[in-house]
């Protein structure tokens, strides 16, 4: 079966040649003395923070090699609101003249964590006005490329602030006590900046009301919770977070080499369309040229087509015909613990079915511009069953074919990947 992959891999190797070949000259051509300089704009899209909506220096400013603060327009929003609200605010005290972020029923749950974790979301805003300038100028600034110039120092650099927070805050203890707190009274949310967000619109804050109120975020908290427990697990890098970072990193890398540096001379072998060279490069697995040269991606229409066709994309890359012995440094065995714990994709699965029972009355919405009055929640609804029966059906849809994207090391036909301990 191997020597029928082979062939089956050079057949498809001679369209992707062409395909490889416009890619490179176009990256060329737009960027012929740049190396360096593409890890930041590409996380920037990654995140959201594309130079078309947001500049970062409007956001954080820095000061000195040492010394980054928020710019003017959110400074006094931290000294003058969020700090002091959630640093003094007590329930006795809270209204709707003296809150901003708060509302009283989600003031008790965050009172109610216990005398240790009380503290939690006070730290949490002055750890977010101390150290989120240098974090965000770091990670989104431009200026960065001459010190994080590979995705790998990225990663790196990203995954010793998650870490160094999550210690600092206590996030494997009291940040889980936090987030129940905040599952208990998201349903009942209704905070000056609720409405401030929806701008005074009555029909948004009616649709927020709805959808915080049907979303299942007694599941979605629970989720949470088993998420952390697993970022938080102890591996021989510190915690689970610096493993998936050191993962996210090495990916990185072969990108790098494939597409940026084309180390191995890869985009030389397209050119004289020599197949035993291309194979030549993918045999020595640093490089993401196998994943691209067997898969066709395709276009989606929903979630499922989309997650399954990103799945098409992790099973060829761990089960590498050439490397898949050697994939185990991208599996790291808390990874391989959290995408197979049934409990937590469980309670994520409860969430994705409460958010399709709303679509019907979100389309009606965004259609109409309003929430008809005789509207009642399907779950509620006797003569309903057919569209119930669709939620379950698409639930179970798609949480089959994204856990088949993430968890691409047990999709292999030869047998599922072995984890490492990293």
């Amino acid at each position: 079966s191997s020597g029928i992959n082979a062939e089956y891999g050079i057949c498809r190797m001679k369209y992707f040649s062409a395909l490889v070949a416009l890619t490179l000259v176009g990256f060329a051509s737009t960027c012929d003395d740049c190396y360096g300089e593409y890890v930041i704009p590409t996380m920037r899209r990654l995140f959201g923070f594309d130079e078309e909506r947001y500049d970062v220096r409007e956001i954080v400013r820095k000061l000195d090699n040492e010394t980054y603060v928020f710019t003017e327009d959110y400074n006094p929003f931290f000294e003058k609101m969020v700090i002091p609200e959630l640093c003094e605010m007590t329930t006795d005290k809270i209204n709707i003249y003296n809150s901003y972020l708060l509302d009283r029923k989600c003031l008790e749950e965050m009172e109610n964590v216990g005398p240790q974790c009380r503290k939690f979301k006070c730290q949490l805003a002055h750890y977010v006005k101390e150290h989120g300038p240098r974090i965000i100028y770091t990670l989104f600034d431009q200026e960065s490329e001459a010190t994080i110039d590979t995705f790998t120092k990225w990663a790196d650099f990203f995954g010793k602030e998650l870490s160094a927070a999550f210690k600092e805050l206590e996030m494997c203890t009291c940040g889980k006590k936090f987030l129940k707190a905040a599952s208990r009274c998201a349903p009942f949310y209704y905070s000056n900046a609720l409405f401030d967000v929806m701008s005074g619109y009555a029909s948004d804050i009616g649709t927020s009301a709805l959808l915080l109120r049907n979303w299942d975020l007694e599941a979605a908290g629970k989720a949470a919770v088993q998420l952390i427990d697993h970022l938080c697990e102890q591996t021989s890098s510190g915690m689970c977070i610096n493993s998936l970072t050191k993962v996210a990193g090495r990916v990185g890398l072969c990108i790098e080499n494939s597409y940026v540096k084309d180390v191995h001379g890869f985009y030389d072998f397209v050119e004289k369309d020599d197949e035993e060279g291309m194979i030549g490069v993918m045999k020595k697995c640093d490089t993401a040229w196998y994943a691209g040269s067997t898969v066709d991606g395709s276009y989606s229409s929903n979630y499922v087509e989309y997650f399954n066709n990103l799945a098409l994309y992790t099973n060829a890359w761990y089960c590498d015909e050439y490397c898949q012995e050697q994939r185990g440094i991208f599996y790291p065995c808390c990874m391989k613990d959290m995408v197979r714990d049934k409990k937590m994709w469980d309670n994520v699965h409860k969430v994705v079915e409460s958010h399709y029972r709303l679509l019907d009355v979100i389309y009606r919405i965004v259609d109409t511009g309003n929430l008809h009055s005789s509207y009642i929640p399907p779950e509620h609804n006797p003569y309903d069953d057919e569209y119930e029966k669709m939620v379950r059906r698409q639930g179970k849809a798609i949480r089959k074919a994204f856990l088949r994207w993430i968890d691409g090391a047990s999709t292999c036909k030869g047998g599922e990947v072995e984890c490492i301990d990293f």
